[in-house]
C-alpha cells in the first residue's frame, strides 16, 4: 500500500476536542480494517489455494490484485479528498472495502476471488492513503508525531491479530469467514465515520491528473499481466503464454508505451502524480531505485512462506500465520533503533549498509539453509534477521530523500518514494509468483515422474498429478499427506480387489457397473466385463469361432478362410474343408449347363436345345424361349407389339394402350415420358401457354428473365425477338421522344436555327409548340415586357403615378431598395427627408459652436461642406451670429432642394433602366428555360402514355399469331411424335436383336450361379455340423477351468501393486516437499541478488544532516516501515 504525504497546513482547522477524538478513532479503525486484512489473507492463502484449486501461477494474484488497485489509486484518492473532504472519501473507501470482502467471502472460483481482492484494494487505497492527511487535518505539528506513533501501534497490533485470527478462523471456521471478519469491523468503522467533520481543504488545488493516473494503471496492469502469464513452456490446457508469444509481447509493448506516455504527461501536469523533475536530483533518483528494489524483494519474505509452512513443515494455518510475526518484530525494533542512531550520528549510509547486510544475511539463511525438516523455531530467528535488515533501510531511504529536496517538495518526494516502493512490491509479487509457480511445477513433475518409474505402466496414470488439469500444478499437489494417501491407496486397492472378485466371480451388477465407469479399468478387462465376465468372454470367443467357420465353409468368406488357414491351432482337415473340399463336383455340373446354354442361345445348336428342353433343371422361362423359336423371334414379336400400341395411343388417343406402355417394365423411360402429364397435345398447349406468359411478362411487366428466355429460344421467329432487341419497344419509343427533347433543347436553350426550322416543318407537332418560334419568338415577348416595365418606372419615379407605384410595389422583380423608397413616399420624399436631416445636423452644430464634424463628414455634399468650412469661428461666438449663420445655411439648403430632387429622380430612373437593360439577357434566358421545362414536361407525359399503350398493342398481335400457330401444331404434333418414336424403334431393333442372346445368356448364368451357391451350401453343412459339435465340447471344458485361473492372476497383480504403491507414495510426498523447499529457497536467492544490487546502488547516496528533517518525519518514516 502507498501513502502520500501531501504538503499540509501547519495548523489544523478549528475543531472541538470531541470531533478530533471521534475522527482519530475512526481513522484508527480504518487503518486496523485495511492492515489486518492483508495479514489475515496471507495466512489463509494455502487453504484458499487448496479449496479453489488455484494454480501456483495465479496464487500471487491474491496479493497482486490488492496491491495493484491500492497502489495506483492512492494519489487519486488523496487529490479527491482535497476536493470533497476526507470524510466522504473514507466513507467511500470503507463501503468499497466491505463490498470487496463480501465478494471474496462468497467466491466460488479464482476469478471471483481476484476480482474481490481488487475491489478490496480500491477501498483500502482510500483508508491507508489518507491517514497522514487526516492526522495533519486534526493536529498541530507538535502533536502529530505522538498520534503517528499510535497509528504505528495499531499497525503492529493488526499484524499480530491478523496472523493469529486469520489462522484460527481458517482452521476452525473455513477460509470464507476470513473475509467476513471485515464486515462487522467495517460497519463499526463506518458508523464512527458518520460523526466525523467533513475535513475539507480551504486552499486551491491543482486539477486532478486523471490522464497520468489512467496511464499509470495501464502500465501497471499490462506489465503485471505479462510477468504473471509469461512462461518458458505451456502445457496443453495450462493457463499462460510463452514469453515469445504475441500476447506477452503485446502486453510488454503496451506497458512500454504507457510508461513513456506517463512520463510525458507528468512532465506537463500542473500537479503530477509523480514529479519526474525530482529525478534530476541524484540522491532522489538513487534512493527511489533502491526503494523500488527493496519493494520487489519485500514480499518474497512473506507471501509464499505460508505455502512452505503448510505444505512442507505441516503447520496449521494459525501457526503458519505466526511465522511472519517475527519479521514484524525485527522490522519495528530495528527501524526505531535506526531512527535514534541517525539522530545521533547524522549519517545515513552506514545505517543503510548495516541494514542491507542484515537483509542479505537473512536472505542467505532463508535461501541456502531451508530444508524439508526445518522447524518453526528455526525460521523464527531467521525471519527476525530479515526484519532487522528491512527495518532500517526503508525509513533511512525516505530521510535521504527528504533531506536532499527543498521543503516545498518534501511531500511530493515522500509520496513518490512510497508509491515506487508499493509499485515494486506489486511487480515483485507478480514476478516472483510466476517464478515460484514455474519452478514448483517443473520440480514436482520431475519428482513425480522419477517416482512413477517404480510402478507398472498401467498404474502410472493414477499418480499423474497434472493429467487432470492439463499440466496445472494446482491444489492437486498441495497438502500432500503421504500417510493419508497411503491409507487411501491401500484401501482403494483392497476395494478394487473385492470389486473384481464380485464382478468376475459373482457377476454382481453393481460391481460390474463400477468397473465399467472407472476410467482406470484396463481396456481388455473392460471388454471382458462388457461381454458378461470371463464366462461371457469365453462364450463370445467360441461363438466367434463358430461364426468364422460358418462364413468360411458355407459362405466362402475369403477373410474367414484366410484366418482359418493361417490359424496354427486348427487341424489340417478343417483347413482343407475351408479351402474347397466338396465343391468340385458341384462346379463341374454347373459348368456343363453353362456350355449348353451358350450353344443354344448364341449358336442355335439343335442338340443343345433338345438337351436343355429334356433337362428338369432348366428353368421354365428358358424352356419357353427355346420352344418358341429362340431369342430373336421373341424380340421381333415384342417390337411389333410396341408399334401397334404406340399408333393406338398417339393417333387414336387410346388410354388402354397408354396404360400398357406406361406399365411395361421393358418400355424405356424416354418413351414413357411421351405419355406423362396428358401426352403430346397437353405438352403442346403447355408450351404455347408458357410462351404467352413469357410475352405477357416481357411486354407488360418488362421481366428481364422472360426477355432473356425469348431471345434464347431458337424456335421463335425473328420478328418476335426483334421486339426485345436493341432495347425493345421501350427503347424505340424513348429514343423518339429523346430526339424531340434534344430538338427543343437546342432550339430554346441554344437558339439553334436548324432545330427551329425542323420544329416548324414537323406536321405532327401541335400549334402551341410551334408558336414559341413564330412572330419573333420569345425575344419579342421579353422585349415587350421590358418596355412596359420602363414605362411603369418612368411614371412612378418621375410623375409619381400612384397606379405605377402600386404596380412596382406588387412586382416580385422590383429591387428591395426601390420598394423601400417608393413605400416611404417616393424619391422626392426621400430627398426632402435628407434635406431636413441636414438642416437638423447643421442646427445642432451651429448651436454647439463647432462645424468641424460636419466639414469632415464625407456623406454631405461637397458644396455644403465648402460653405460650412468658409464660415469663421467668430460667426458662431454669440447667439445672434449663430442664428444668422443658421438662417443663411437653411436658405441655401431650401434653394438647392428642387435641383436635388430632380437629380435624385434622374439617377434613380437611370439606375432602374440600366438594371432592366442588364436583366434582358437573364429574362430571356429564364423565359427560354421556363418554355423548355413546359415543353419537356409535356413530352414526358406524352411519352408515358405512349409507353403504356405500345406493349399492349404488340402483345395482342403476338397472341393472335400464337393462337394460329397452336392450332396448326396440335394437328400435326401426334403424327410427328409417332414418326420420331417409330424411327427410334426401327433404329433400336437391330442392336437389341444383336444383344438379346447375350443378355439372355447372362441372365441364365446369374440363375446358374444362384443354383451353384445353393448346391455348395448343402455339401459342406454336414462337415460343419461335426466341427461345431467338437467346439461345443471344448467350450464346456474351458468354462470349467479358465475363469478361476484368470481371476487368480488379477488378484495376484493387485497384491503385487499394493506392495509397490506405498514406497512410491512416500517418494512422491518427499519429492513435493523438496520441490516446495527449492521453489521458496529460489525466491529468497533472487531476493538476495536484488538486495545486493540495492545495497550497491545505495552507496551512491549523499549524506543527509539530521537537521534537514524533523522528528515528525522520522516518526512517520518509522511508521511506513511498520505499514509495509
Amino acid at each position: 500500500m502507498t501513502t502520500t504525504r501531501p504538503p499540509l497546513p501547519s495548523s489544523p482547522p478549528d475543531l472541538t476536542g470531541r470531533q478530533r477524538t471521534i475522527s482519530f478513532v475512526a481513522l484508527l479503525l480504518a487503518v486496523l480494517l485495511a492492515s489486518m486484512n492483508q495479514t489475515i489473507v496471507s495466512t489463509a492463502g494455502p487453504a484458499i489455494q487448496k479449496a479453489l484449486g488455484i494454480e501456483n501461477s495465479l496464487y500471487s494474484w491474491i496479493t497482486t490484485a490488492y496491491l495493484l488497485a491500492s497502489t495506483t489509486l492512492v494519489p487519486i484518492y488523496g487529490k479527491l479528498s482535497d476536493l470533497v473532504g476526507r470524510k466522504a472519501i473514507l466513507l467511500l473507501g470503507t463501503v468499497v472495502f466491505m463490498a470487496g470482502s463480501v465478494v471474496c467471502g462468497l467466491s466460488s472460483g479464482v476469478g471471483m476471488l481476484i476480482a474481490g481482492r481488487a475491489v478490496q484494494g480500491l477501498g483500502g487505497a482510500a483508508l491507508i492513503g489518507l491517514m497522514y492527511a487526516v492526522v495533519a487535518d486534526l493536529f498541530t505539528i507538535e502533536q502529530r508525531s505522538r498520534y503517528t506513533a499510535l497509528i504505528g501501534a495499531v499497525f503492529s497490533l493488526s499484524t499480530v491479530i491478523g496472523s493469529i485470527l486469520g489462522g484460527y478462523v481458517t482452521d476452525h471456521f473455513g477460509w470464507h469467514n476470513v473475509f467476513f471478519i471485515s464486515v462487522p469491523l467495517g460497519a463499526f468503522a463506518l458508523l464512527t465515520m458518520l460523526f466525523m467533520p467533513p475535513l475539507k481543504q480551504r486552499r486551491e488545488r491543482a486539477p486532478l491528473d486523471l490522464v497520468g493516473a489512467l496511464l499509470l494503471i495501464v502500465f501497471s496492469v499490462t506489465l503485471l499481466l505479462a510477468l504473471s502469464l509469461g512462461k518458458t513452456t505451456v502445457a496443453p490446457g495450462e493457463s499462460g503464454f510463452l514469453w515469445s508469444s504475441w500476447q506477452i509481447l503485446s502486453l510488454l509493448a503496451a506497458a512500454v508505451v504507457a510508461l513513456i506516455s506517463f512520463i510525458a504527461v507528468e512532465l506537463r501536469a500542473a500537479d503530477p502524480i509523480i514529479n519526474i523533475r525530482l529525478f534530476r536530483n541524484r540522491t532522489f533518483m538513487v534512493a527511489n531505485v533502491v526503494t523500488f528494489l527493496v519493494g520487489v524483494v519485500f514480499f518474497a519474505a512473506t507471501v509464499f512462506l505460508p505455502l512452505y509452512m503448510v505444505n512442507v513443515i505441516g503447520l496449521s494455518a494459525t501457526n503458519a500465520g505466526l511465522t511472519t510475526f517475527p519479521l514484524t518484530i525485527g522490522l519495528v525494533v530495528s527501524s526505531i533503533i535506526a531512527g535514534q542512531v541517525f539522530a545521533r550520528i547524522g549519517k545515513l549510509r552506514p545505517i543503510i549498509f548495516v541494514g542491507g547486510l542484515f537483509m542479505m544475511l537473512g536472505f542467505v539463511l532463508m535461501g541456502y539453509t531451508l530444508r524439508i525438516d526445518s522447524t518453526q523455531a528455526e525460521l523464527t530467528w531467521k525471519m527476525i534477521i530479515v526484519g532487522m535488515g528491512l527495518g532500517p533501510v526503508l525509513p533511512m531511504l525516505t530521510l535521504a530523500i527528504q533531506g536532499n529536496v527543498s521543503p516545498a517538495d518534501i511531500g511530493a518526494a515522500t509520496g513518490t518514494n512510497n508509491f515506487l516502493r508499493s509499485l515494486g512490491s506489486t511487480i515483485g509479487v507478480a514476478f516472483l509468483g510466476t517464478l515460484f509457480a514455474t519452478t514448483l511445477k517443473d520440480e514436482i513433475q520431475d519428482k513425480v515422474n522419477a517416482a512413477k518409474t517404480h510402478l507398472p505402466p498401467e498404474m502410472r496414470a493414477q499418480f499423474d498429478l497434472t493429467s487432470s488439469s492439463g499440466g496445472k500444478t494446482s491444489s492437486s499437489n498441495q497438502n500432500f499427506d503421504a500417510a493419508k494417501i497411503k491409507r487411501d491407496a491401500t484401501s482403494k486397492l483392497d476395494e478394487t480387489r473385492v470389486r473384481y472378485i464380485a464382478a468376475l466371480r459373482d457377476h454382481d451388477p453393481v460391481a460390474v457397473r463400477a468397473l465399467l465407469t472407472d476410467p482406470k479399468t484396463d481396456a481388455k478387462l473392460r471388454d471382458v466385463l462388457k461381454k458378461g465376465g470371463f464366462e461371457g468372454a469365453i462364450e463370445a470367443a467360441f461363438a466367434e469361432q463358430r461364426d468364422l467357420l460358418t462364413r468360411a465353409i458355407l459362405k466362402r468368406d475369403p477373410a474367414a478362410i484366410t484366418k482359418i488357414v493361417n490359424d496354427p491351432k486348427l487341424p489340417q482337415e478343417l483347413k482343407d474343408l475351408a479351402r474347397g473340399g466338396v465343391k468340385t463336383q458341384v462346379e463341374a455340373g454347373i459348368a456343363h449347363q453353362r456350355d449348353l446354354l451358350t450353344r443354344a442361345l448364341l449358336w442355335n445348336d439343335p442338340a443343345a436345345v433338345r438337351e436343355l428342353l429334356a433337362s428338369p433343371q432348366t428353368p421354365a422361362e428358358f424352356r419357353s424361349v427355346l420352344s418358341s423359336g429362340g431369342v430373336e423371334a421373341q424380340v421381333k414379336a415384342r417390337f411389333d407389339q410396341q408399334r401397334a400400341l404406340l399408333k393406338r395411343a398417339l393417333l387414336q388417343d387410346d388410354q388402354r394402350a397408354v396404360r400398357q406402355i406406361a406399365n411395361d417394365p421393358r418400355t424405356s423411360a424416354q418413351l414413357k415420358s411421351v405419355f406423362r402429364n396428358g401426352g403430346v397435345r397437353a405438352r403442346v398447349k403447355a408450351e404455347f401457354d408458357a410462351q404467352r406468359q413469357l410475352f405477357t411478362a416481357a411486354l407488360l411487366r418488362d421481366d428481364r428473365g422472360a426477355i432473356e428466355k425469348i431471345l434464347a429460344d431458337p424456335r421463335l421467329p425473328a420478328d418476335f425477338k426483334g421486339l426485345f432487341q436493341n432495347g425493345g419497344l421501350t427503347r424505340r419509343v424513348t429514343a423518339g421522344f429523346d430526339a424531340q427533347r434534344r430538338l427543343f433543347t437546342n432550339a430554346l436553350r441554344d437558339g439553334d436555327a436548324a432545330a427551329v426550322a425542323k420544329i416548324l416543318a414537323n406536321p405532327e407537332l401541335p400549334v402551341n409548340l410551334k408558336g414559341l418560334f413564330q412572330n419573333g419568338g420569345l425575344e419579342a415577348k421579353v422585349d415587350a415586357g421590358l418596355a412596359r416595365q420602363r414605362d411603369v418606372l418612368t411614371r412612378a419615379l418621375r410623375d409619381d403615378d400612384p397606379a405605377a407605384v402600386r404596380a412596382l410595389l406588387a412586382a416580385p422583380t422590383t429591387p428591395d431598395e426601390l420598394k423601400q423608397a417608393l413605400g416611404s413616399g417616393g424619391i422626392r420624399a426621400a430627398v426632402k427627408r435628407g434635406v431636413d436631416a441636414q438642416k437638423a445636423a447643421i442646427a445642432n452644430a451651429v448651436n454647439a459652436g463647432d462645424l468641424t464634424p460636419l466639414v469632415q463628414n464625407t456623406r454631405l455634399p461637397r458644396a455644403l461642406r465648402d460653405a460650412l468650412a468658409a464660415i469663421p469661428r467668430q460667426a458662431l461666438a454669440t447667439p445672434e451670429t449663430r442664428a444668422a449663420v443658421l438662417e443663411k445655411l437653411t436658405a441655401q439648403l431650401d434653394a438647392s432642394e428642387p435641383a436635388a430632387e430632380k437629380a435624385a429622380v434622374n439617377v434613380a430612373l437611370q439606375s432602374a433602366t440600366a438594371k432592366l437593360d442588364a436583366a434582358r439577357l437573364g429574362a430571356l434566358k429564364s423565359a427560354r428555360q421556363a418554355a423548355l421545362a413546359e415543353v419537356l414536361a409535356g413530352l414526358d407525359e406524352q411519352e408515358r402514355q405512349t409507353l403504356a399503350a405500345t406493349p399492349r398493342r404488340a402483345l395482342d398481335k403476338i397472341l393472335a399469331e400464337l393462337a394460329v400457330k397452336e392450332r396448326q401444331t396440335l394437328a400435326s404434333a401426334p403424327r410427328q411424335a409417332l414418326d420420331e418414336i417409330l424411327a427410334g424403334l426401327d433404329a433400336q431393333e437391330p442392336s437389341v436383336l444383336a444383344s438379346a442372346p447375350q443378355q439372355a445368356l447372362r441372365a441364365a448364368f446369374v440363375k446358374l450361379d444362384a443354383a451353384e451357391r445353393r448346391a455348395l451350401e448343402t455339401a459342406p453343412r454336414q462337415a460343419l455340423s461335426k466341427i461345431l459339435a467338437g467346439l461345443d465340447e471344448q467350450e464346456r471344458q474351458t468354462l470349467a477351468t479358465t475363469p478361476k485361473e484368470s481371476l487368480d492372476q488379477i488378484v495376484q497383480k493387485l497384491d503385487e501393486a499394493k506392495a509397490k504403491v506405498v514406497p512410491v507414495i512416500d517418494e512422491i510426498g518427499l519429492g513435493i516437499k523438496h520441490a516446495f523447499t527449492d521453489a521458496v529457497s529460489l525466491l529468497y536467492r533472487v531476493g538476495l541478488a536484488v538486495a545486493a544490487l540495492a545495497l550497491v546502488i545505495s552507496m551512491f547516496l549523499r549524506e543527509t544532516s539530521p537537521r534537514a528533517v524533523s522528528r515528525e518525519q522520522i516518526a512517520e518514516d518509522e511508521l511506513r516501515s511498520v505499514e509495509a
